[in-house]
């Protein structure tokens, strides 16, 4: 896959974005209300939209828990650079896997009240017992796929970080699905019980995320696995357990990534190059983010600096240890170097 030239992007979006304002201030929204007459009158493709989704969002979730061998997720790490970095793990995805990796770890960072109610919605459309806003449920579904093949023809694995305008989204459709729902139950209070389930279940999953909320994964997901790093988690509880070691103003602690530094009240690094003679650190801590970049030139950091962490990543018996969200590969661990 190659990418466009950024030119032809944007002689591209600028066609686009010319096209949109002569429609709008010129010919009055002719074109966009024509596409809204013709999408209305192909209101039978909704049906199969939404049967594609609801089949793509399962498949994941079924592939995840069922196949974790299969080569795309099992040797393709999820935060590689951009697409063409597989070759370095294994063969580059073709379009299909390409596509099922880009929404990978978005199915995964959506709450359950969310999933439930995009289920609700995706199910309606199949059943064809959906009549109320048709054409924004097209707009969106066309553009999650126009996006969706932008990040690939770009090269882009998206994140959960890549992917934020698109949770809003699907919250918005979750309430269409929400909706439908309150349409078809006849009990009183109907409304009212389900605005305490929604708020109750949002609570529920901002509770389980506590205190690392910005790294939220949703339970469908293995704890053997992850869609996101911890980027910096946990740095304040490593922290927090060095300064109440004896003397820790007096200790040296080199970290491999940033968030521990800040909190500790003795002397810390994050750099890879000093004088070895004269810094000699006490403990590392270590982190997978941390170990990603460091691995990679580490007999470098040896020579430079004296530092020997890629002995102490995997250490059985580390003096502290913090998995992010219960996941053990979202680790930061304390061990105490060997002199």
């Amino acid at each position: 896959m190659t990418v466009p030239d950024k030119e032809v992007l944007s002689g591209i979006g600028g066609l686009l974005l010319f096209t949109l304002l002569f429609d709008t201030y010129i010919l009055k929204n002719v074109l966009l209300l024509t596409l809204r007459n013709c999408l209305l009158r192909g209101r039978s493709l909704l049906r199969f939209s939404g049967l594609f989704f609801l089949f793509l969002f399962v498949g994941i979730f079924v592939a995840r828990s069922f196949f974790p061998d299969w080569s795309i997720f099992a040797l393709i790490p999820f935060d590689i650079k951009d697409l063409s970095d597989a070759r370095y793990h294994t063969t580059i995805p073709n379009f299909f896997e390409a596509f099922v990796l880009e929404w990978n770890p978005l199915v995964f960072s959506l709450t359950p009240i969310v999933l439930f109610g995009i289920a609700f919605l995706f199910i309606a459309l199949i059943k064809k017992s959906f009549e109320k806003n048709t054409f924004l449920i097209y707009a969106l579904f066309f553009f999650f796929l126009l996006y969706t093949v932008l990040l690939i023809y770009s090269n882009i694995l998206t994140t959960p970080r890549y992917s934020i305008l698109l949770y809003p989204l699907f919250a918005f459709l979750a309430a269409l699905g929400y909706d439908r729902l309150i349409e078809k139950l006849s009990f009183r209070y109907k409304e009212l019980a389900l605005t305490v389930l929604i708020f109750l279940g949002s609570l529920i999953s901002l509770i389980a995320s506590a205190p690392f909320y910005f790294n939220y994964t949703n339970t469908l997901l293995p704890k053997n696995l992850l869609i996101q790093d911890a980027w910096g988690y946990g740095g304040y509880e490593a922290a927090q357990y060095l300064n109440n070691l004896p003397e820790a103003k007096n200790l040296t602690v080199w970290a491999d990534y940033y968030g521990v530094c800040e909190f500790f009240v003795g002397r810390c690094l994050t750099a890879y190059t000093f004088e070895k003679d004269v810094v000699q650190p006490d403990y590392y801590v270590l982190t997978r983010r941390g170990e990603m970049r460091y691995m990679s030139r580490s007999s470098r950091w040896e020579r430079l600096s004296g530092l020997t962490a890629y002995k102490y990543y995997h250490t059985p018996q580390p003096a502290w240890e913090l998995f992010i969200d219960d996941r053990p590969g979202n680790f930061i661990r304390i061990v105490k170097v060997e002199k």
